[in-house]
């Protein structure tokens, strides 16, 4: 389980999952609401061996997906290799979740509420 506060993105996941919606629904076999609820915990978390791939001509749009839930809802965590591989734009404390919903509407989010993501092995 991974443990975190929301806070805000930078708003470049929203054109990015957009440009990639088919591979997304081909990988995930669900269509992934265009944006990310973002996470910030106090310690690194780094991509697990088992993630998913989604590859992408632009490498810095290539990125792993781990399955989670947060609050009961399925989700994954987007990691783009930029970040997994140089920290880049978010340290790697920062984990960024994709979902069929966008999930602060779906669990009254706020940026600092504190939230559970339980992480699929």
């Amino acid at each position: 389980m991974l443990t975190g506060r929301v806070g805000p993105g930078l708003g470049y996941a929203t054109g990015l999952i957009r440009a990639q919606r088919l591979q997304f629904r081909v990988a995930l076999g669900v269509d992934i609401y265009p944006g990310t609820l973002n996470v910030y915990m106090a310690d690194e978390w780094r991509v697990p061996e088992s993630a998913l791939v989604i590859q992408s001509y632009d490498s810095g749009r290539s990125m792993f997906l781990v399955p989670c839930t947060i609050r009961g809802t399925a989700a994954w965590i987007m990691r783009p290799f930029i970040m997994e591989f140089r920290g880049f734009p978010h340290p790697r404390s920062v984990i960024e979740l994709v979902s069929e919903v966008k999930l602060r509407d779906a669990h009254d989010l706020a940026d600092g509420d504190v939230v559970e993501v339980h992480v699929e092995r």
